[in-house]
C-alpha cells in the first residue's frame, strides 16, 4: 500500500538561493524511490515563498529562519502534520535543517516529539524506522547517541561561525573598512584595493562584490549632504536641541537620509516621509565617521557570541532578559573597535568630542531606562489611529503629566513639524471603546457577527486527526523524560566535580520543567477526548470568547485581566480612529477631539494606515477630508468622551474638566 509523506524544508538566510528548491527536489526523489505520495511542486514552493506561507500541500517550510530558533511557523505546522491520516514518512534533508540547537538535548527531544508510532524519519544520510518492534530499546539508545552527536555538531557550527564572523569583522574594522550595512548620510560604498587604498569603483546600494585584495570603505560622496551634516553639528554645538534642529531642516524642506525609500511597519509597506526626526539628527551627531573615525561594535544582538575588547565574548546575564530571551545591548566604549576610516575628517575632533559631552549630560536622566512591555498598560496600543487631515499615523502609548495617553506618532517622530499634538487619555478612551462595543452586544447586533467570525476561523484552523495517537506519543515522551530525570538525579547526588555537579543541576532543572510541561499536555489532550470537557472544542472556544465580551466593561477594572483586553483587541482586529480640530483659546490653538469611529474585524477606517505614504492604497479616497458624519460607527466617540468632561468649559475635551492639550507645548522627552 502506498504511504503518504510529509517533507520539511528550511534555509537560514535569503543568500542560500537554491537551498529550498534543492531540498524539495531531494524529497521528491526520495518519495518516488520509496513509493510514497508527496504533494507539493516547485511552482507551489515559489508561491509559498512569495506569500510567506509555512505550508503548501504536504510540504512545511521555514524561510530565512535560523535553526537555533525552535519556535518556527513551518516547524509548528510540521508537528501538526505528522498526526494527519495516512502519514508514514517524514522527509528532512539533514538534521541541521531540522534544528541547530544550543543544547543537543533539545534536538533529540524535538526528534522524539516528531517520531510518533508508525512514522519513519528519513534523512539523506540516515533512516530512523518506527520505534516499535523487536530490539527497539537497544536500537533507540544507539539512535539517541547518534542524534546527540549530530545536533551537537549542528549547534557547534553556529557557535564557530559566529566566532569567525566576529574575528573577520573586527579585523576589517581595525583597518577602517566597512563591516556591512548602508553608507551613512553623504557617504557612499567604494571598493578599495587593500594594498594601496586605491578606489576600484563605487558600489550601488545592496550590491555585493568579491574581489581578491579588495574591501569596501565608506567614503565621502555627496558634498551637499555632507554640508547639511556639518550644519547640524554646528547647530548642536551652539546648544540647539535635536527636535529644534529637525524642525529647522523640515521647514527648509531638506530631505531626510531615507527619503524615497520604503519600509514596513505593522505589516503595511509605505514610503518613508522624507521628514527629519530627532532620532535621525541624534544619530548623525553621534557618528564619528564625520571626523574620519570608523566605529564597530556599539551594539550587540547576537545569539551565540558577541564582540569583546579584542575578540568574541560569551553571552552573560546582562545579555538576556528575565525570561532568558536574548536582548540587544549597548556595549561599553572599551569594547568597541575604532580606527582611521581612510580619509581626512570633515569636522574638528575636539569640537565633535565637546558635542558628545553635551549630549551625554543632557541624556543622563533617561540613560539606561528601559520601556515597560506590559500589555495591560496600554491595551489599545498600535490600534489607535490619528485620522486628522489624512494623517493615518499610529498613536503610541506614553506617560504624560502623571497619566497614560496615546499620542500621534507622526507628530512625535517629526519633532512636532508634521501633523499636530493630538493625544487622548488612554483610560478614558479604553472605557469608551468597551462601552461602545458592549452596547451592540447587548442587542445582539455585533455579537452575532463576532460569533460567525469566530466559527469561521475555527472551521479553517488546522486540526489533528488522531488525538489518541498524540496522547500515546506524549505518554511515551513523559516516561522517557522521567527516566532521564531519574538518571540525572542519581548522578547529581554522587558527582564530586563542582563543574559537572552544576551542569547536572541545570540539566535536572530543565528536565523537571519538561516533565511538568508534558504532564500538562497529556492532561489537556485527555480532556479533549471528552466532548463535555473539551476546552478546545469550537463550541467551548466560542462560548468562552463571547463570555469575555459580555464582561467587557469590567475587564479594565482588574489589573490581572487587562492583558486579556489587548489579546481580545488583536483577535477581533479592532481599530479605533480619532479626528481632531484646532480650537482657538485666546492666543493659543488647542487640539480638541472632534469625532471617531471603531472598526471590528479588520482595518476599515477612512484613512489608510500611514496615510498617503501607504503603498497599497494610493488613491484620492485616502486623502479625502474627514467629516463628523464619517465617525458614527458603533457610536460617536467624541460624544462619549464629552459626557465625562465639563459642560462649563467649551474647550474641555477628553482629558477631563477644563483640560486640553496645547499645540504650543513642547514634548517632555523623546518618546518615539
Amino acid at each position: 500500500m502506498t504511504g503518504r509523506s510529509i517533507a520539511y524544508l528550511r534555509r537560514s538566510s535569503d543568500q542560500q538561493g537554491l537551498s529550498l528548491s534543492a531540498q524539495l527536489d531531494w524529497a521528491h526523489e526520495e518519495a518516488a524511490r520509496r513509493g510514497l505520495v508527496l504533494i507539493g511542486s516547485p511552482t507551489d514552493l515559489e508561491s509559498a515563498f512569495l506569500s510567506g506561507a509555512a505550508r503548501f500541500g504536504d510540504v512545511c517550510l521555514d524561510n530565512a529562519i535560523s535553526g537555533s530558533e525552535l519556535d518556527r511557523p513551518g516547524l509548528s505546522a510540521l508537528k501538526n502534520a505528522v498526526f494527519e491520516s495516512g502519514v508514514t514518512h517524514l522527509l528532512v534533508h539533514k538534521r541541521d535543517r531540522l534544528a541547530r540547537p544550543d543544547d543537543p538535548i533539545d534536538g533529540v527531544q524535538l526528534e522524539n516529539e516528531l517520531r510518533i508510532p508508525g512514522l519513519t524519519l528519513v534523512f539523506s544520510n540516515e533512516t530512523l524506522p518506527p520505534r516499535e518492534g523487536e530490539g527497539a530499546e537497544d536500537r533507540r539508545l544507539a539512535e539517541q547517541i547518534t542524534s546527540i552527536v549530530g545536533y551537537h555538531e549542528s549547534g557547534k557550527f553556529l557557535r564557530e561561525l559566529a566566532e569567525r564572523i566576529i574575528a573577520a569583522q573586527q579585523q576589517l574594522a581595525r583597518e577602517g573598512f566597512s563591516t556591512g550595512g548602508r553608507a551613512p548620510y553623504g557617504f557612499g560604498r567604494f571598493l578599495v584595493r587593500k594594498s594601496d587604498n586605491e578606489i576600484v569603483r563605487k558600489l550601488a546600494d545592496g550590491e555585493r562584490v568579491r574581489m581578491a585584495g579588495c574591501h569596501v570603505r565608506f567614503l565621502p560622496d555627496d558634498q551637499e549632504k555632507l554640508t547639511n551634516w556639518l550644519w547640524i553639528l554646528e547647530m548642536k554645538e551652539e546648544g540647539w536641541g535635536v527636535k529644534r534642529i529637525a524642525n529647522r531642516l523640515n521647514n527648509l524642506n531638506i530631505p531626510s537620509p531615507d527619503a524615497g525609500r520604503t519600509r514596513t511597519d505593522h505589516g503595511e509597506e509605505h514610503l518613508v516621509s522624507g521628514r527629519w526626526s530627532p532620532t535621525t539628527v541624534s544619530s548623525l551627531c553621534r557618528n564619528p565617521l564625520i571626523i574620519g573615525i570608523r566605529e564597530y561594535g556599539r551594539r550587540s544582538e547576537g545569539k551565540h557570541r558577541r564582540t569583546g575588547r579584542t575578540r568574541h565574548r560569551h553571552l552573560t546575564v546582562h545579555d538576556r532578559n528575565a525570561d532568558g530571551s536574548i536582548r540587544k545591548v549597548r556595549n561599553a566604549d572599551a569594547e568597541m573597535t575604532q580606527a582611521a576610516a581612510g580619509f581626512d575628517g570633515h569636522y574638528e575632533s575636539e569640537r565633535w568630542e565637546a558635542i558628545q559631552q553635551q549630549m551625554d549630560e543632557r541624556s543622563t536622566n533617561q540613560a539606561g531606562v528601559r520601556r515597560a512591555k506590559d500589555p495591560g498598560k496600554y491595551p489599545l496600543a498600535t490600534r489607535v489611529i490619528d485620522l486628522t487631515e489624512g494623517c493615518g499615523s499610529i498613536m503610541y502609548g506614553a506617560p504624560h503629566s502623571g497619566k497614560r495617553v496615546y499620542k500621534c506618532g507622526r507628530y512625535q517622530k517629526s519633532g512636532g513639524s508634521d501633523c499636530h499634538h493630538n493625544s487622548v487619555d488612554a483610560e478614558a478612551l479604553l472605557s469608551v471603546v468597551l462601552q461602545v462595543l458592549r452596547r451592540p452586544f447587548a442587542t445582539g447586533h455585533l455579537r452575532k457577527l463576532v460569533e460567525e467570525r469566530l466559527r469561521e476561523r475555527l472551521a479553517t484552523a488546522p486540526q489533528t486527526s488522531s488525538v489518541l495517537d498524540r496522547i500515546e506519543h506524549l505518554n511515551k515522551q513523559l516516561v522517557a523524560t522521567r527516566r532521564n530525570l531519574s538518571r540525572v538525579e542519581e548522578r547529581w547526588a554522587v558527582e564530586e566535580d563542582e563543574a559537572r555537579h552544576q551542569a547536572l543541576g541545570r540539566q535536572f532543572d530543565k528536565l523537571t520543567t519538561e516533565v511538568k510541561k508534558l504532564e500538562a499536555e497529556v492532561q489537556s489532550a485527555e480532556r479533549s477526548t471528552s466532548p463535555s470537557r473539551n476546552e478546545n472544542s469550537p463550541e467551548r472556544i466560542v462560548e468562552a470568547s463571547l463570555s469575555i465580551l459580555d464582561q467587557l466593561e469590567n475587564l479594565s477594572e482588574s489589573d490581572s485581566l487587562r492583558p486579556q483586553i489587548a489579546k481580545l483587541v488583536e483577535q477581533l482586529e479592532i481599530w479605533v480612529g480619532l479626528d481632531y480640530i484646532g480650537v482657538q483659546k485666546g492666543k493659543r490653538t488647542l487640539r480638541k477631539l472632534r469625532g471617531g469611529m471603531i472598526s471590528v474585524g479588520g482595518y476599515d477606517l477612512p484613512v489608510p494606515l500611514h496615510g498617503k505614504e501607504n503603498l497599497r492604497v494610493r488613491d484620492c479616497e485616502s486623502e479625502k477630508e474627514i467629516t463628523n458624519t464619517d465617525h458614527v460607527a458603533c457610536g460617536d466617540i467624541a460624544d462619549e468622551m464629552d459626557r465625562s468632561s465639563s459642560d462649563d468649559d467649551p474647550s474641555a475635551g477628553p482629558f477631563g474638566p477644563g483640560r486640553t492639550e496645547s499645540f504650543t507645548k513642547g514634548s517632555r522627552g523623546d518618546w518615539i
